[in-house]
């Protein structure tokens, strides 16, 4: 029977895909925290949201009626601007790959000599470019999850004669 090695972990994943010696944590933490910022950012449509929506409503005789004609202001609108965090940070993936590069040619050990006498052509770009394009990937990714969760929530929580 064959053994198989066990699926590595996030933190051996992350040290295997950047260059040897560089600090692997602190790389984690900027696109933690920059997924994090950026979902706030993205939170945002919920204030425009919520803005929108009182407006579809007038107060008569201390109670909220829905406006005649009211129509709700376009989702495209709403979501202006919101994805913004997450396209920075897939944007400033180019500098991490930038990173990469120097660091291989100025880091502690200067590995590209010992990453250029490999036997596998693809290690040097893999470690070079795995960390910004999955990074880049999980923001579009997330960009499209919250566009749909966003939209859901925009189309079921708005009344029906109120969709432009």
């Amino acid at each position: 029977m064959k053994r198989t090695k066990p699926h590595p972990t996030l933190d051996e994943w992350w040290e295997n895909a950047i260059p040897p010696g560089a600090d692997a944590t602190r790389e984690l933490r900027f696109v933690i925290v920059g997924m994090l910022l950026s979902l706030v950012i993205s939170c945002y449509f919920f204030l425009n949201y919520a803005a929108s929506y009182r407006k579809l409503f007038e107060t008569v005789d201390a109670v909220r009626v829905l406006k005649e004609n009211a129509i709700m202001t376009d989702f495209s609108v709403l979501t202006e601007d919101i994805y913004l965090g997450f396209y920075v940070l897939a944007a400033c993936q180019l500098f991490v790959a930038i990173y990469h590069v120097a660091y291989f040619y100025m880091g502690h050990s200067k590995s590209i000599y010992l990453m250029r006498r490999l036997p596998s052509p693809t290690a040097l770009p893999r470690r070079i470019l795995t960390v910004p394009i999955t990074v880049a990937a999980i923001c579009l990714v997330s960009v499209f999850m919250l566009n749909l969760i966003y939209y859901a929530v925009y189309y079921f929580v708005t009344p029906t004669v109120c969709l432009p």
